[in-house]
């Protein structure tokens, strides 16, 4: 297969090999490895200052600060998280943040499951209108509706509360639409067959869309998820005292108070981080799914 003959000048029949086949799986393999070999180079770079950072939380100020570069502590020292949790209420910090990203999660998938499923499967007049003005909101930066929502916050009374801050992440744009295309390649079939049996269109929603949301609920969950841990903004505007100060806040002004003070500071960077690993390693396995098939792997 693959050997082409040709004659030879005495009336013979000489073969040229050239497998063609084995050429191309030569080649296919080639850019395979080469695929491979770009994805870990690329991974290496991005994981470095995760590992240097959590290894470095180990280590001591002067090991840190040091000329010399080492990767691995010379000395593990576990009183760099016991120094740092003395010195910060971390307990607290944790407490705020769970309770702000439980509630922000479930709140935008709740929100942007019910809004894409109406987008998706009801026709009705101006729906296309809304649509688009829900998503001309993605295009205005968030520090222009800032003033205007911290204005809204403190006269509805909001100001220093969990409601002042979760409100403004109730509903996200962005769910909305990754819900609706989600919604957009399942059979209209199912709905009908549950009209026909007499199904509300909550009880549709609730027993047969969200079954079959599961990838892309657990996309955007992951997405939600590592934006409210990782916010900044809104909590340092919105709250003036410390009783619903979340990580990240109480982590930069740890950081402003002890800028000396590295070691610790890599002790609490490294602890801000971890719940986000565990919640991605939980939920990666619909991640990748739920992107593909909401048509947003290329987003």
């Amino acid at each position: 297969m693959g050997i082409l003959e040709t004659r030879n000048g005495r009336g013979g029949v000489a073969p040229r090999v050239w497998n063609t086949h084995i050429g191309r799986q030569i080649a296919s393999s080639f850019n395979l490895w080469l695929s491979y070999l770009l994805l870990i180079a690329v991974s290496i770079v991005m994981i470095s200052p995760l590992v240097w950072m959590a290894l470095s939380s180990f280590k001591s100020r002067g090991e840190i600060e040091s000329i010399t570069l080492s990767l691995f502590p010379r000395q593990w020292l576990v009183s760099n998280y016991i120094e740092m949790s003395s010195k910060l209420d971390l307990l607290l910090l944790l407490r705020n943040s769970l309770i702000m990203t439980s509630l922000l999660v479930f709140a935008q998938l709740f929100t942007s499951s019910w809004a894409g499923f109406v987008f998706s499967k009801f026709t009705f007049k101006g729906s296309a209108i809304v649509f688009m003005a829900v998503l001309s909101t993605m295009m205005i930066p968030g520090t222009v509706t800032l003033i205007p929502l911290f204005i809204l916050v403190t006269k509805l009374g909001l100001k220093n509360t969990l409601g002042g801050l979760v409100f403004p992440g109730l509903v996200s744009p962005f769910g909305i639409f990754m819900m609706r295309q989600f919604i957009d390649t399942l059979p209209g079939a199912l709905i009908d067959a549950a009209k026909i049996d007499g199904c509300s269109d909550f009880r549709i929603y609730h027993s047969i869309m969200l079954p079959l949301l599961k990838p892309a609920l657990a996309a955007l969950g992951i997405f939600v998820f590592i934006a409210s841990w990782d916010s900044f903004l809104w909590p340092i505007v919105i709250l003036n005292d410390k009783a619903w100060r979340p990580l990240s806040v109480g982590l930069a002004f740890f950081v402003e108070e002890n800028f000396s003070h590295t070691n610790l500071a890599m002790a609490g960077a490294t602890i801000a981080v971890v719940p986000v690993i565990i919640f991605y390693v939980a939920f990666q396995r619909h991640f990748v799914e739920g992107l593909s098939m909401s048509g947003l792997a290329g987003f």
